[in-house]
């Protein structure tokens, strides 16, 4: 074997192995940012009018499974953890997305922050359904 060839996988190995051990040391920081995720796709969910529960649950479940399949699929351990990582990010992300702009995307829409006139709540723009009291946002009567 030439040796620029034995380096390169010796330095190939190296950057797998501490990728590897990088991926495992960030456990616990990356399970609080899955947390903070789930919430804002739950608080995400709740103003749309969506369900809280299923979100929640579909963002842990969902997460969990995607971090557990390619270890069933995929015959490289490197390749198996790569794919888990990304994976279940872009699941959390698809999911935050498809209740943000899928979900009660038939319905009028506020233009920004809005105040419910039941309870005076002053609820986000995305919100579809007032937090406090789930007052569905009505469009002001023109005329």
């Amino acid at each position: 074997m030439r040796p620029e060839v034995s380096l390169h996988i010796l330095r190939k190995s190296y950057c797998l192995d501490g990728l590897r051990e990088e991926l495992r040391g960030n456990s616990m920081l990356e399970i609080t940012v899955a947390i903070g995720f789930t919430v804002g796709i739950i608080a995400i969910a709740r103003g749309r009018g969506a369900s809280p529960w299923l979100a929640g649950v579909l963002a842990v479940l969902g997460f969990v499974c995607m971090r557990m399949l390619p270890s069933l699929l995929v015959r490289t351990p490197d390749s198996a953890m790569l794919a888990s990582v990304f994976g279940s990010w872009a699941w959390l992300l698809i999911l935050a997305g498809f209740y943000r702009f899928r979900v009660g995307a038939g319905r009028p829409q506020p233009k920004g922050i809005w105040v419910c006139p039941n309870c005076t709540y002053t609820n986000k723009a995305y919100a579809l359904a007032c937090r406090a009291c789930k007052q569905p946002w009505k469009p002001a009567d023109v005329g």
